[in-house]
């Protein structure tokens, strides 16, 4: 079970420390493919694409029937469509949607650029402005599993050959890669370390130090 809080305050959830809400809040999470948390509780994606977001108290608003991807922001919600995205802010109210002609499996934004990451293994640099649209296309030819935002212009990239990539953003060039076994599943950056772990329960913590 994952728990929903915000990244610095999750509690351990044991028999002796649970309370009514959290357990009606598991209870009805079910099997979710994704589960991100927010301050003010969570947002989850199912198998089958349904994306909620959660209130403490278990109460929920379900804002797509349709996900296939999902990312967030200190400010937003972002969830890659069939043929869009779609930013939500963290109470779940829609703002705004952008085309994607091509089936996105990955994304993440921040206020300036979205990155969205494709089952060809290509990547889409995107200016939430009227800028250019860049390609990052000399990565592995295996879908993108995640994309984290890492140190200095950089974005941290997975892949379903469990290949972990950091990208730069000005040149377009890998700077580091490493490969674990299974597909990546779990990316975080915690400054200066990037933190990875596969499906198949391998896991890394790698001290990114030398590109802040």
């Amino acid at each position: 079970w994952a728990p929903c809080g915000p990244a610095g305050g999750r509690r351990r959830v044991t028999p002796d420390s649970r309370d009514e809400r959290l357990q009606v809040l598991e209870a009805d999470l079910g099997h979710r493919a994704e589960v991100l948390a927010l301050d003010e509780g969570c947002v989850t994606r199912s198998e089958g694409g349904e994306l909620r977001i959660w209130a403490r108290d278990g109460s929920h608003r379900v804002l797509s029937e349709s996900s296939k991807a999902l990312g967030t922001t200190a400010t937003r919600i972002l969830s890659a469509e069939t043929t869009e995205v779609v930013f939500f802010d963290r109470r779940g109210d829609e703002l705004r949607r952008l085309d994607a002609t091509r089936g996105i499996s990955a994304l993440a934004s921040n206020d300036d650029q979205l990155w969205l990451g494709f089952v060809d293994g290509s990547i889409e640099v995107r200016s939430l402005a009227a800028g250019p649209t860049r390609e990052l296309r000399e990565g592995p030819a295996h879908p993108v599993t995640r994309i984290v935002v890492g140190p200095e212009e950089t974005i941290a990239v997975g892949y379903a050959n469990g290949e972990a990539r950091l990208w730069d953003l000005e040149s377009g060039e890998s700077m580091l890669s490493v490969r674990l076994h299974g597909p990546i599943k779990h990316l975080r950056y915690v400054s200066p370390r990037l933190h990875i772990a596969t499906v198949l329960g391998d896991h890394l913590s790698l001290d990114l130090s030398l590109f802040t």
